[in-house]
This record gives structure tokens, sequence and C-alpha cells, in this order.
């Protein structure tokens, strides 16, 4: 989960100064660039709150991991 919250960390960085975020995985470029004309950084820094709230309040009461995967997934696929 630290790998989504930090991805999601930087694209809502990256797009606040109208950039893309530093480019880690090859292949990565495109979809940034597509995601990050679908919606406002606003929207990613919401994105990434929700996410980490998520994951915080599932590490700190022992739930569900496999629960909280797919919420965290709703959640970006609503981002996106």
């Amino acid at each position: 989960m630290d790998l989504l919250t930090g991805w999601l960390m930087r694209m809502a960085r990256a797009t606040s100064k109208g950039g893309i975020p530093d480019i880690v995985v090859p292949g990565e470029k495109n979809a940034i660039e597509r995601l990050s004309r679908a919606k406002s950084p606003q929207d990613w820094l919401e994105a990434w709150e929700k996410v980490s709230n998520l994951v915080r309040q599932a590490e700190d009461s022992s739930l569900d991991k496999r629960q909280t995967v797919l919420e965290v997934f709703t959640v970006c696929g609503e981002a996106a």
C-alpha cells in the first residue's frame, strides 16, 4: 500500500505544480499524462487522503486487508 499512497502523493504534488512526477517505471509516463488531464490536482490530493486514511484505519484496527484493497481500488477508480 505504501507504493500506491506514494504514487498518489507524487501525482498530487506534480499536478499542483503543472507538471508530471518523475517517471519511475517504464511506460508510466503515458498513464500519468492521461490521468493528470482527467482530474484536477485537488482530486488527486483527495484520493491520496482517502487512500491514506483507509490504509491507516485498516492497520490500526486490524481490518481485513482484502476488503481494504477493494476499497482502495474503488477510490482510485473514482479518481481516474
